[in-house]
């Protein structure tokens, strides 16, 4: 880890200081650089499972460890290998998805997609992180989010990723207590992404009101 000019293609452990355990399994083209300019500024807000543990680390003065997996010159390739391989052994990882490639965390304001927003992660990954808490305790909770993750991925068009964006929002809204986190959060979202999609699809879909008040 002293070199951290090196370029390293691979997927990578960060370690928990405290207990010498694995507790995320990542990948990069460059390594050293994702730790030390991603993971080690990492923001609590977003809402990351590895965020929110690095920030307690660092509240105690302390930084994860990290350990190189394997070199690979394509990462995403063998990310689920180790995440299913740590797993197998009884880490209890901080990784939300399963390995591979994946949609976008967040909305960079960049992209054309209407269901992003600056800085804002989409419902069905903040459903995600709202399952995760309960996810080691519960075979059900992980059987419904395999089962959602194929659904995601059979969906191919704008519309069709939309809409499956909206179910899961409104599954938030449904399943949480009114003033709840998660709650505010997705009415943010719907907030952030109303006249780009009340725009796109009048016909089909309308999100807020000209009050800009929510309609479920």
């Amino acid at each position: 880890m002293k070199n951290k000019s090196l370029k390293t293609s691979g997927v990578y452990g960060l370690i928990d200081p405290r207990t010498n355990c694995i507790r995320y399994v990542g990948r990069s083209k460059n390594i050293y650089k994702r730790y030390y300019s991603g993971h080690m500024y990492s923001n609590p807000q977003t809402g990351h499972p590895v965020s929110l543990w690095i920030d307690k680390l660092r509240k105690l003065g302390l930084k994860p460890g990290i350990t190189i997996l394997q070199k690979h010159k394509k990462p995403e390739d063998i990310e689920k290998y180790w995440i299913d391989e740590y797993r197998e052994k009884g880490n209890k990882l901080l990784n939300i998805h399963g390995g591979g490639l994946h949609p976008s965390s967040t909305g960079n304001g960049q992209t054309t997609k209407i269901w992003s927003v600056n800085g804002l992660t989409t419902p069905w990954l903040f459903l995600c992180r709202s399952f995760f808490a309960f996810r080691k305790d519960s075979e059900l909770i992980d059987s419904t989010l395999s089962n959602m993750k194929l659904d995601r991925n059979s969906r191919k068009t704008e519309l069709d990723i939309l809409n499956f964006e909206l179910s899961c929002a409104y599954k938030l809204l449904n399943n949480y207590p009114k003033n709840s986190k998660q709650v505010l959060y997705v009415e943010r979202w719907l907030v952030g992404v109303a006249d780009k999609v009340n725009n796109k699809y009048p016909d089909l879909i309308q999100l807020i009101d000209v009050n800009g008040k929510r309609i479920a």
